[in-house]
């Protein structure tokens, strides 16, 4: 019997991909250069509106191609196998695994303000990396060994997160007003939308919606796929826009500008502020608990991309082995040993650059090929284009910058979907027919 993802479960995997470490740690570098409230406010609010523009690209994509896999399946059936297996290769060497390992980087650092007290009462510390491993570790072991126990996990820690962050607001929002960012639209709004600066900012913005897409890579596991994904799609990206741009004002309204420039721990100066200096440390722990539900969510998605390749190309058929519970153990097994890779070779930003950069590409494409589906422009209006146009547009400015800022990164990136381009060509002769 399939065994399908239930409805909480599935909002929470969505949510979860989507509120990661973006939102608790890219303001305090935005204030260096931006200085106008509303500016700030705008680019969280641009970041939600493409991403719901990406969702109903998406959704119409997965009504036309209702399989597991994403970009992959999207990519192999509008253009050609070749670029489907581009992109299934990038998020199983990168796409997920890098992801996993940076937001277990962010925990791992969190989790270090706790030493001295593990220090004091056990006679020993643990150093970020490892705590950051071991949290892969046992949370990829769950998934293994039961696939709804992982599901349940998901849930609960979405629904601790999701009232975490709204607590947050709420505090923020009833204490003083210590904080001296101006809100209005004068001067200095108009002028610093228009500025590299803002421009800059909009690429890590588009970093901490990431994930807006990932009901994509479990359709096959969804009952009643193409409406469910289009409702969860939609009202989850909504939720999260309202969620970000709601925190970053409270962050704002509490915390001095001098501050808030350039702090990663921006929960913990928050705490000092809204709450009291003697226990802001044990925002590290509320941070180490949130980012527990994004590292779980990435580990159940990730897989399903390499199932179906592992389905497509015979000599890559271990990569779709489930074991008796229809988890993906292969593939959990593979993203594992990659992301403990990332986690002790490659900084937190480079991580970043590399999985936004590469992933755009295909993003772009998958969006694009909407203007090439037959069955798709058949039924093709006016108001229908404006949804994918817009985000092309986004997307494409998106890779310029990303070249333009990052070219070490971005060139990294290119050069991983070259040699996924050779790997292909190396098997092809054994690939069946892409499925339906």
């Amino acid at each position: 019997m399939k065994k399908y993802f239930r409805p909480g479960q599935i909002a929470a995997i969505l949510i979860a991909n989507m509120i990661g470490t973006g939102v608790f740690t890219s303001l305090g570098f935005q204030v260096l250069d931006i200085h106008s409230g509303y500016a700030i406010l705008l680019l969280w609010l641009i970041g939600g509106v493409v991403s719901m523009l990406g969702a109903v690209c998406y959704s119409r994509l997965t009504v036309l191609m209702p399989r597991s896999g994403g970009e992959y399946v999207f990519l192999s059936k509008i253009y050609h196998p070749s670029l489907g297996f581009l992109s299934g290769w990038v998020s199983l060497i990168i796409g997920f695994a890098a992801p996993i390992a940076a937001a277990s980087f962010a925990f791992g650092s969190y989790f270090n303000n706790f030493n001295p007290w593990i220090s004091q009462h056990f006679g020993f510390s643990i150093s970020p990396a490892t705590a950051g491993a071991s949290v892969i570790i046992l949370l990829t072991l769950l998934n293994i060994l039961k696939k709804i126990a992982g599901a349940k996990f998901q849930f609960v820690f979405t629904t601790i997160k999701i009232l975490s962050i709204l607590a947050i607001i709420f505090i923020g929002l009833s204490a003083p007003e210590t904080g001296d960012t101006t809100f209005a639209f004068d001067h200095t709004f108009s002028s610093e939308i228009f500025t590299p600066a803002f421009a800059i900012s909009l690429f890590f913005i588009s970093y901490s919606y990431s994930g807006w897409n990932s009901l994509c890579y479990i359709t096959e596991e969804i009952e009643n796929a193409p409406k469910k994904i289009f409702k969860n799609l939609l009202l989850g990206t909504s939720f999260v826009t309202i969620i970000y741009v709601a925190l970053n004002y409270t962050f704002l309204r509490v915390i001095p500008t001098q501050e808030l420039s350039g702090c990663p721990d921006i929960v913990m100066k928050f705490a000092e502020h809204a709450l009291n200096p003697s226990v802001a440390h044990l925002a590290s722990g509320l941070i180490c608990v949130l980012l527990l539900s994004t590292i779980n969510s990435m580990i159940i998605i990730g897989p399903r991309v390499s199932k179906s390749i592992g389905e497509d190309f015979s000599k890559l058929n271990f990569l779709s082995k489930e074991n008796k519970d229809e988890s993906p153990y292969f593939g959990l097994i593979i993203q594992l040993l990659l992301a403990l890779i990332y986690l002790f070779t490659a900084s937190f930003e480079q991580l970043i650059i590399y999985t936004g950069f590469v992933l755009n590409i295909f993003t772009f494409l998958s969006v694009l090929g909407l203007f090439f589906i037959k069955e798709n422009t058949e039924r093709f209006k006016l108001k229908k284009l404006i949804a994918p146009l817009l985000f092309l547009s986004y997307s494409l400015w998106l890779l310029f910058y990303g070249v333009y800022r990052k070219p070490l990164e971005s060139g990294i990136g290119i050069g991983v979907c070259l040699l996924g381009l050779v790997i292909y060509f190396l098997i092809r002769q054994s690939s069946t027919k892409i499925k339906a």
